[in-house]
């Protein structure tokens, strides 16, 4: 005879993976649910890789230069996905960089009933990563190209309505 215990459901994300279930969020065409701005060094100077991006609940992506897209659920969805893998909906430790006179990086989403704000200072600078520990360097970089994505109209791929 073969005897079998019920085990609790386990979620794929609970697991430490991915999980396609949708991220509630804002769906008002004036409510940003992600915005992504970098302040300029001591000295004025802007990084120019640097995103600046703001996603409205309605699907509007307006960036730092004036251009806006517009982009499906599926697209949010993508981003919001990429935003909790890249640790800006929980604490994750991006480190202190042992730089002076740089700028700071901010992240802001509204997902999931809550308003998470990651400030991360010499984000941009790259040397700023020296000094810190593995996982804070990682985390660190795993977030640049997260940003760096979110400012390529091709990062939105089929879920791309305008340009």
């Amino acid at each position: 005879m073969m005897l079998t215990a019920a085990l609790p459901a386990v979620s794929i994300a609970a697991a430490g993976g991915t999980t396609r279930a949708r991220i509630a969020h804002p769906t008002a065409a004036d409510v940003v649910i992600f915005r992504t701005e970098s302040s300029p060094n001591m000295w004025g100077g802007d990084y120019r890789d640097a995103t600046n991006a703001t996603v409205f609940g309605d699907g509007r992506v307006a960036y730092g230069d004036g251009s806006e897209v517009r982009v499906t659920e599926r697209g949010i969805q993508r981003l919001l996905r990429d935003a909790r893998a890249a640790g800006l909906l929980t604490d994750t430790d991006f480190g202190q960089a042992g730089v002076t006179d740089q700028g700071t990086t901010r992240v802001v989403v509204n997902a999931g009933g809550a308003t998470h704000t990651t400030d991360i200072y010499a984000l941009e600078l790259p040397d700023g990563d020296r000094g810190l520990r593995q996982p804070q360097k990682a985390a660190r970089r795993h977030l640049r190209r997260f940003l760096h994505s979110v400012g390529d109209p091709s990062y939105w791929g089929g879920a791309l309505v305008t340009q």
